[in-house]
């Protein structure tokens, strides 16, 4: 169960994602967690972003944002921290479909719900 004061946004258009990465930017920490479909393609595609930072879960439906700008500069940016849980395919989405690779990444893996660090290994490109 949610917190009372957890805001959940379901991001549906460029302008949604233009917001939603503004204000990722401002903090530390992001967790970023991608749902994709690989059945019929060798490459995956990706269906559903989900974004998590203090107060505020964003979900971007990826059929409805065309312009990827504002998530790439995201993921690029070298002062705010992503965390993935298992993050292989994930990190394959992002290279396949946008050429881009998260800058300042945590790789999480048997660890306690997000923000409980028990095991972590960082990579530092």
């Amino acid at each position: 169960m949610l917190p009372a004061e957890m805001q959940i946004k379901y991001i549906d258009s460029n302008e949604g994602l233009k917001l939603a990465c503004e204000a990722l930017s401002t903090v530390e920490l992001v967790a970023v967690d991608t749902e994709f479909h690989r059945e019929t393609t060798f490459y995956p595609i990706a269906s559903l972003i989900q974004l998590f930072a203090s107060d505020f879960v964003y979900i971007v439906d990826c059929f409805e944002v065309d312009d990827w700008k504002p998530l790439i500069q995201l993921f690029e940016n070298q002062q705010v921290i992503k965390v993935l849980h298992s993050c292989s395919e994930d990190l394959e989405v992002f290279q396949c479909q946008w050429s881009t690779e998260l800058r300042l990444l945590f790789k999480k893996w048997n660890s306690k719900p997000v923000f409980n660090h028990t095991s972590i290994i960082s990579d530092f490109p």
